[in-house]
């Protein structure tokens, strides 16, 4: 969870893993048997909210479903991928898994995963309806597409509407740059900050996610598009680029670099102007606050392109399940449909799909997410399973990186070359 919380991300459940029914066949059945049981396998739902609208999930499902009972079966993170290879071996294959993008590959080439497309297609759904082409290309593996998207939480700024309004400023409007934000957060500095110690102009903590659209946007990159090599990339002449204004920024002090989880409930306070978060920290917004914390898309380089990256999870069937009709059914109310189960995982922000979406349009939150998905690129989280084991070394050293006094290009290569040794260390292991 600490890997997590660095990443100033909220976790969504990976153990929502299956719908198994109580015996396996190789054929799938469209109508369910007595006493049939469909097991969601992920792991921890997420806190007592998620919790809640899981449950009535459930209970929506078996009673629309007579003779079905839904099952979930959740595990530990550390567990996670180990205990479904049991599962699979031993014949016992849950129907549904929710997964993070880093696993859509390799349990693709554990041949884990139905193609989605003609089970939609069977069923009588046209995907689009449902997802627009960038949202569902984050789910194609070898041009099989494996998941569906439950939640895209891209990378925003969040801003305080009366904390600029006081510094005589004016918001930050789509399509600004980083100077422009640099610019802005001197501005509040140096007025608002002027008279109060408490106040932080503009929070940008040095974390891998948070500064991942930096690199992008500059053209760079933190390793290989595969995820597995990290020397060459990390230092190369774009990304050392991008990270040299981040240092710049925060060697004069126009940048905080502290991480706060709390920084939604100061900025609520008014004791924050502007902060890069991740859109599930807007989750914390209460609506009679939602006037005056507004948030709007990232900024980009004058010269480069305007990337953010999106903490995703998504849903799959496995290749086992004995009743693909059915899962694809729960799927659909758990995570496409309309409906009050899917309205309440929009609001706890892990719903991707549009017309569940379209609902909340005038939402001037639900726009900027929107608006952001089509500048999604793919985080190294999403690339290679074994980033989250060497998360903490990458993170801690990416921090020592740009906020150290060191030659930045020695230190990031220096932090490249560890970063391979231990990806290539647990890849061997996985082998």
């Amino acid at each position: 969870m600490n890997k997590r919380i660095m990443r100033a991300v909220a976790i969504l459940p990976l153990a929502l893993l299956v719908i198994a029914t109580g015996c396996f066949g190789a054929k799938p059945v469209d109508k369910p048997e007595a006493s049939t049981t469909l097991t969601l396998y992920s792991t921890d739902p997420g806190g007592p909210e998620v919790q809640e609208v899981l449950d009535r999930a459930k209970t929506a499902f078996e009673q629309a479903h007579r003779g079905v009972t839904i099952h979930y079966a959740f595990t530990t993170l550390d567990r996670y991928f180990t205990d479904l290879d049991k599962l699979v071996q031993s014949g016992e294959s849950p129907d549904l898994i929710i997964m993070g993008q880093a696993e859509f590959a390799p349990f693709e080439e554990k041949g884990y995963l139905q193609n989605l497309q003609p089970l939609a297609k069977a069923n009588g759904d046209t995907l689009s309806n449902y997802y627009d082409e960038a949202i569902l290309n984050l789910g194609v593996v070898k041009n099989r597409l494996v998941a569906l998207m439950i939640n895209v939480s891209p990378v925003v700024v969040a801003y305080n509407t009366k904390v600029f309004a006081q510094a005589n400023l004016p918001v930050p409007k789509d399509g600004w740059t980083w100077d422009d934000f640099a610019n802005t957060a001197r501005r509040l500095r140096d007025t608002i900050g002027a008279g109060r110690n408490n106040f932080q102009a503009a929070v940008f903590p040095p974390g891998e996610r948070l500064l991942a659209p930096l690199v992008l946007g500059r053209g760079g990159s933190y390793t290989s598009p595969d995820g597995t090599t990290v020397k060459g990339y990390l230092d190369g002449k774009d990304s050392v680029a991008a990270l040299q204004w981040y240092r710049n920024q925060a060697a004069n002090n126009v940048i905080v670099t502290d991480y706060m989880p709390d920084v939604m409930e100061r900025m609520i306070a008014g004791n924050v102007g502007m902060s890069v978060v991740g859109y599930e920290s807007t989750r914390f917004v209460g609506a009679a606050n939602k006037a005056d914390i507004a948030i709007v898309g990232l900024p980009r380089f004058a010269d480069g392109k305007r990337v953010t990256v999106a903490y995703s999870n998504a849903v799959g069937v496995m290749k086992q399940a004995k009743h693909p009709q059915l899962a694809w059914q729960f799927m659909k109310m758990l995570a496409l449909e309309k409906n009050d189960i899917t309205a309440d995982m929009l609001r706890l922000t892990l719903n991707a799909s549009k017309p569940v979406m379209a609902e909340k349009a005038d939402d001037p939150y639900i726009k900027v997410q929107l608006s952001e998905y089509k500048y999604v690129q793919r985080d190294v989280m999403d690339m290679n399973m074994d980033w989250v084991k060497v998360l903490a070394l990458f993170q801690n050293g990416l921090a020592r990186s740009v906020l150290g006094r060191d030659d930045l290009l020695t230190s990031l290569s220096w932090l490249a070359t560890q970063t391979d040794q231990q990806l290539l260390a647990y890849r061997n292991a996985r082998q």
